[in-house]
């Protein structure tokens, strides 16, 4: 028997029972790239005391890897402080983030047949934070973060996700935007086709 979702999307008609929802969170269920620019950005103008800014780039994501190539004067301590401000920050742009209606939607009819799991890099408090803007925090049974990631020594989040959850990688339905991890699902023994690509 296969759970029928009904139009208004083009994510796909069916998911059988039995199977589970992997979904990303930035750039796939949420667009976050602006805000977290904004936050970046007012981060980087305190602690260099303006003076330092960075122009937003919307094919790239800024994080503090990119940040020290385009500014490498940037000490260790100036990023830190950039993080932390940046993750403080970030609450204040939660406007600034886009939810992608079609998947959010689509994991709405899913439930509670269709068991959802976020698995994100984000950290803990961001992803709820933005997932409580969104309401959608309450549609998913587990979430997993770069936290739980980083903790578990796997290298993949998506193979930590399947470890932790038990489930079989044939009966997982995954919504990842960057190629890197969709490569790394596969990896971990996610069929392609099981793969969706959702830009926000």
């Amino acid at each position: 028997m296969n759970i029928v979702i009904h139009k208004g999307n083009n994510i796909g008609d069916e998911v059988p029972v039995g199977y589970s929802i992997f979904c990303d969170m930035d750039g796939t269920l949420i667009d976050t790239d602006y805000a977290n620019y904004l936050a970046y950005s007012r981060a980087l103008i305190e602690v260099t005391q303006k003076k330092y800014d960075i122009e937003f780039d919307h094919l790239k994501r800024l994080n503090r890897e990119s940040l020290q190539k385009c500014i490498p004067s940037l000490t260790e301590h100036q990023l830190e402080n950039i993080v932390a401000l940046k993750a403080k920050y970030f609450r204040d742009y939660l406007p600034k983030t886009r939810l992608n209606n079609d998947l959010a939607n689509f994991i709405r009819r899913c439930n509670p047949m269709i068991q959802s799991i976020l698995v994100t890099n984000s950290r803990q408090s961001r992803a709820i934070e933005t997932l409580q803007y969104h309401n959608i925090l309450d549609y998913f049974v587990r979430l997993i973060y770069q936290e739980d990631v980083l903790e578990s020594g796997l290298q993949c989040k998506y193979a930590y996700a399947l470890t932790l959850m038990k489930v079989d990688p044939n009966a997982v339905l995954v919504f990842e935007n960057e190629i890197l991890e969709i490569k790394k699902a596969v990896l971990a023994g996610i069929p392609k086709n099981n793969i969706n690509i959702r830009l926000t």
